[in-house]
């Protein structure tokens, strides 16, 4: 009996021993943000393209996203947030939508003004990254998670705010990461002690109360470096070649760095405008080494997720309405302008032309309309007897509206007061079964807006065109005679 009894205590305590222990190896499953123990190794490479703006060699930039396109191959830019979007004439900020929407290129913020966030303390980061949100969001549609930051530096406030916009990528150097302080990084890694296997890669994780941040760090692959240290042609190639097979090595992925004056000319000192061709066949020959070797992917493909927070929507957020009456019906137009003095004044129909026609009024500046354009009312096509093919299988396999078959381009004039048949940028940045949604750059001052397809809804022509032409001449009188603003 009393050998009975012990052997129910051992069984007892053993029981709670292995209890004990479960619990433990959950409990670090937990702090390890369930970081696996087998993995498969992604062995992929990730393009890295920096400071996406405006200004600064647009046609370097326009070339380097065309080249990436073109291959079908992901690209992730470091868009700095405020200074994209301004002048959309340099083509920069259109070739960026296209990107996106192919799919293969990553929105990430590279500061709001390309800042140093180290020097910065926590109240400055809150105001820049969350104005860089903003701005994000009002380009693309939606919030970036990943942060890419200027000059690779940060500091632990920078992750305190990441955590609080709900950023979980860090994308800077396997170096700062490692010299950064930071109280937040996880320790007892089941890689290395600092490294954890997630996400088919050995990562460092930053747990910000509860929030965990990934650190996707690189090795310093860059042609900017590259160049720095006066290597170029094959050495150059040869040593960031190196650096990928190493970061690969190391964490079962790696990045290659590009920024846009890595391979312009440079004439006394100044970078060009203009492509290097024995620079650009670096950049060449390290996309053909790597796709030749490994798979490409994006932050946001590693991650197993998308560049942007939440849901990125269908079409462009349009807030603003005009009424157009046509024979008793009224159609609402959405539309958007980017400067907040912009007044849009009339809107009419023409099927002798088979147009369309904004009358808008900017005091102050240049900007942008956007206008979603419903079939029903106008619409350009090859053939207009055909229903629209828009369907097309998105990279996560749902199905999607993106492009209809036998759509052609909307013909687009814009003619001001004070500049008269402008030079305009149209980029088309929404397409469905229903509508069709054209970005169109308007000059300062008085404009018409005219776009043109094959069809058009059945209208008075002529007096919708008089109408027109009587609003914009009374509007341009009274603009310079009284030097008032039209009212919306």
């Amino acid at each position: 009996m009393l050998l009975s009894s012990w052997l129910a205590v051992i069984a007892i305590f053993s029981m709670i021993v292995l209890a004990a222990g479960t619990f433990s190896q959950q409990t670090r499953n937990m702090q390890t943000a369930h970081a696996v123990e087998q993995y498969t190794p992604c062995n992929c490479v990730i393009f890295r393209f920096d400071d996406i703006t405006d200004a600064s060699l647009p046609k370097a930039k326009i070339t380097m996203m065309n080249d990436f396109i073109d291959r079908g191959i992901p690209l992730s830019l470091g868009v700095v947030a405020a200074h994209l979007g301004n002048y959309p004439s340099t083509g920069v900020y259109n070739k960026t939508i296209e990107g996106v929407n192919s799919g293969l290129f990553d929105v990430t913020i590279h500061g709001n003004s390309h800042d140093d966030y180290s020097m910065m303390n926590l109240t400055a980061q809150r105001s820049e990254l969350s104005a860089a949100e903003q701005h994000i969001e009002s380009l693309f549609g939606a919030k970036s998670r990943i942060f890419m930051p200027p000059y690779n530096r940060y500091n632990q406030d920078t992750l305190t705010v990441l955590a609080e916009q709900g950023m979980s990528v860090m994308a800077t150097t396997v170096t700062i990461d490692n010299n950064v302080t930071n109280k937040y990084f996880l320790t007892d890694g089941n890689a290395t002690k600092d490294e954890f296997y997630t996400h088919n890669s050995k990562l460092r994780i930053s747990d910000v109360n509860g929030k965990l941040i990934y650190h996707i760090g690189h090795n310093l692959a860059s042609f900017t470096a590259m160049h720095d240290a006066n290597k170029f042609g094959q050495a150059a190639e040869n040593e960031i070649e190196k650096r990928v097979q190493q970061s690969i090595a190391d964490r079962a992925y790696g990045v290659v760095v590009l920024h846009p004056y890595d391979f312009v000319n440079v004439v006394n000192g100044t970078n060009q405008d203009s492509i290097n061709a024995t620079r650009y066949q670096e950049l060449t020959d390290v996309i053909n080494w790597v796709v030749a070797r490994y798979p490409t992917t994006s932050y946001s493909k590693l991650m197993g997720t998308t560049w942007y927070l939440n849901q990125l929507p269908a079409k462009p957020l349009l807030n603003q309405t005009l009424k157009l009456v046509i024979a008793n019906e009224v159609f609402d137009i959405r539309y958007n302008t980017t400067n907040a003095s912009t007044k849009t004044q009339n809107i009419t129909v023409d099927t002798s032309s088979k147009s369309l026609s904004v009358m808008i009024y900017s005091p102050e500046s240049a900007g942008r309309l956007t206008i979603e354009l419903p079939r029903k009312v106008i619409d350009s096509r090859t053939d207009p007897q055909k229903t629209p093919d828009c369907w097309i299988i998105a990279s996560n396999g749902s199905r999607i509206y993106n492009y209809c078959d036998k759509d052609k381009e909307f013909l687009v004039t814009v003619n001001s007061d004070e500049t008269p048949f402008y030079s305009t940028t149209v980029v088309n940045i929404g397409t469905d079964i229903d509508s069709r949604t054209l970005s169109i750059e308007y000059p300062k001052g008085i404009s018409i807006v005219q776009i043109s397809g094959t069809y058009v809804v059945p209208e008075f022509g002529s007096l919708a065109a008089f109408t027109m032409i009587v609003t914009f001449a009374s509007a341009i009188i009274i603009a310079r005679m009284t030097g008032k603003r039209l009212a919306k």
